[in-house]
């Protein structure tokens, strides 16, 4: 559900296969806060030129100001609410190519089971 100012609501419901991760980006006016309903996300944020990944279990609630290099991974059987929120504008995503790379560099994140 995306408003056209920019705003939405997106609901994710990850079956019981391989997680994965999103593309890295960053929004310049938009918040995002993500509420893991069930199951568990890892966050990654680009902070000084490197990437720092935490666990956000269930009933847990992150929100990303604008600005901030981020990206989920979303891990088997998870349910995931994603708002958009703010001084939202409509094509506020941006790619994080650099928060793309490190992560690549990490080993074995993109085989979590």
């Amino acid at each position: 559900m995306k408003a056209s100012d920019g705003s939405g609501y997106i609901r994710t419901r990850y079956p019981d296969t391989e997680g994965s991760w999103q593309n890295s980006h960053f929004h310049i006016t938009t918040f995002e806060t993500y509420i893991v309903q069930s199951g568990m996300i890892l966050y990654a944020e680009l902070k000084d030129g490197e990437a720092c990944i935490k666990e956000v279990a269930e009933n847990e609630v992150i929100t990303v100001k604008p600005g901030v290099h981020h990206n989920v991974y979303v891990l088997p059987n998870t349910d995931l609410h994603t708002v958009k929120h703010g001084a939202t504008q409509a094509a506020d995503w941006h790619a994080s190519v650099e928060l793309d790379r490190l992560l690549a560099e990490k080993a074995n994140l993109t085989n979590l089971k």
